[in-house]
């Protein structure tokens, strides 16, 4: 659980975070599985891992635990994987406050969703969602350029051009 960890800590993963330029993250992370090509921002789709750029900057980084969970670039080996096995509530709870991230409960009463937000180290906000007791999203976003909160719900399999 490494890789949630870094991302709730320090806003990246793999070597590639917030304000990087998209060639910076093209270079660590090679060739992605899909991209944008018509929205603003420019979205590159590694599996389940989807790295947002704005003005040619990495501003959002969102892992979706539903789908495309292979074929991750070298530099994420065993993401998604790894995380979505260890993805009960309780036990990625446990261990992000036991590894210092401050995790801010906003209840969604009755209909099983609970999202948790937390401040990374340079003043980024991290949204992880569960669907019931099971880790379905995380999604961190550039500070200069987030909302107070950002609800990331995951996004389906196939991306529209």
């Amino acid at each position: 659980m490494d890789h949630l960890v870094e991302l709730c800590r320090e806003g990246r993963i793999g070597g590639v975070g917030m304000g990087v330029p998209e060639a910076t993250a093209r270079a660590v992370l090679g060739r992605p599985d899909d991209e944008s090509v018509s929205y603003d921002p420019h979205v590159l789709v590694y599996g389940g891992v989807e790295l947002a750029f704005a003005d040619g900057e990495l501003e959002m980084i969102t892992l979706g635990f539903g789908h495309l969970l292979e074929d991750l670039p070298a530099a994420l080996p065993g993401v998604i994987p790894r995380i979505w096995g260890e993805g009960d509530r309780e036990t990625v709870l446990a261990t992000l406050s036991g590894r210092g991230v401050a995790l801010t409960a906003h209840p969604h009463p009755g209909d099983g969703v609970h999202d948790y937000t937390a401040t990374t180290a340079m003043g980024d906000v991290v949204n992880v969602l569960f669907t019931g007791d099971r880790l379905s999203g995380v999604a961190c976003s550039r500070a200069e350029r987030a909302a107070p909160r950002i609800l990331f719900l995951p996004a389906p399999a196939t991306r529209p051009r």
